[in-house]
Order: C-alpha cells, then structure tokens, then sequence
C-alpha cells in the first residue's frame, strides 16, 4: 500500500482537482452562453431604439410626402431627428482634439530621445494606437460636418444619423 500525504489539495494533484474545476467552469460559460442567447433574441423581437427611431422618421417623411401631394402644408420641421447645431459642433471639436493629443502623444512615446522610446520595440501598440487616433479624428471631422450642414443634410447623412445615437428620436427633440 502507497501511503498518502494526509492533506492534499487539488494543486498537489492537478488531475484529481481538475475533475470538478474545469468541467464546472465549462458549465458556467454554457449557461452564460445561453442566457446571452435568450436575451438577445428577445430583443431582437423588441426591436431597438435605433430602429424605432428610423421608423418614426421614415413615417414622418412620408407624411409630409402625402400633405404636400395634396396641397398642405409641410408640418415637419427640417432639422427633424437631429440634435442641436452646437452639440455636433462641439462633439465634432472634442472628437478631433482627443485625437489629435493621442496622435502627439502616441509619436513623443515612440521616438521619444530620452528614453529611446518605450514602446520603440513595440511597434504594434504604436500602430494599435494610430487606429484609435484615426478613428477619433474621423469621427470628429464627421460630427462637424453634421454641424456646419445643419439642417440641411443629404440623406445619406440622414440615414446615417437616423441609425445610430448620435441622431435624436422626433419625440426627444
């Protein structure tokens, strides 16, 4: 007979742990799983705000299509699912400003002179960095486009903003 150490722990002895640790985690990402399934298919049949707003801005257009076919008057005002002219202006200018001090900050970290530049030998957090920058630049000179053309937008800026967060629900507004 082998006699055995008189405490163990399933550190000493990996298999005999990992019975019971390994299959009771696999068990938990299972059911994570499945509730993140469940939930998202729910809100699937919900639908998003995102498109409840576009639906309310498309039967609005169409309203305003069928008065004036008649004759009536337009009721719907221009600047209809959009936000104020001063909150994409400014957004816009934030946007861009981030961008900009990362772009100067991600270039003083890789050729920094004093300490060679830390991340010198890694050259994918730089690059990693430069896509970040990129796309706050963008996104900021977007967000002042929608304001310098406030109200009137062409309508694939429409769509865009009708689709996203950055727009605003009719009844928000």
């Amino acid at each position: 007979m082998i006699p055995l150490p008189r405490h163990t722990t399933w550190i000493d002895d990996t298999e005999k742990g990992t019975n019971v640790f390994v299959p009771g985690i696999m068990g938990a990402g299972v059911l994570l799983s499945l509730g993140i399934l469940i939930s998202d298919g729910i809100a699937r049949l919900r639908g998003t705000k995102g498109q409840r707003r576009e639906r309310d801005l498309i039967a609005g257009y169409i309203a305003d299509d069928v008065l004036s076919s008649i004759h009536l008057t337009h009721t719907t005002d221009p600047a209809r699912g959009l936000r104020k002219r001063r909150t994409y202006l400014v957004a816009g200018a934030l946007f861009v400003g981030i961008g900009i001090y990362g772009l100067i900050g991600s270039f003083w970290n890789y050729i920094n002179p004093v300490d060679d530049g830390w991340v010198e030998d890694v050259a994918w957090a730089w690059a990693l960095s430069m896509v970040a920058v990129v796309g706050l630049i963008s996104v900021g000179v977007l967000l002042t486009y929608f304001g310098l053309r406030h109200p009137d937008l062409p309508p694939w800026a429409r769509r865009f903003l009708s689709r996203t967060p950055i727009g605003i629900a009719p009844d928000e507004g």
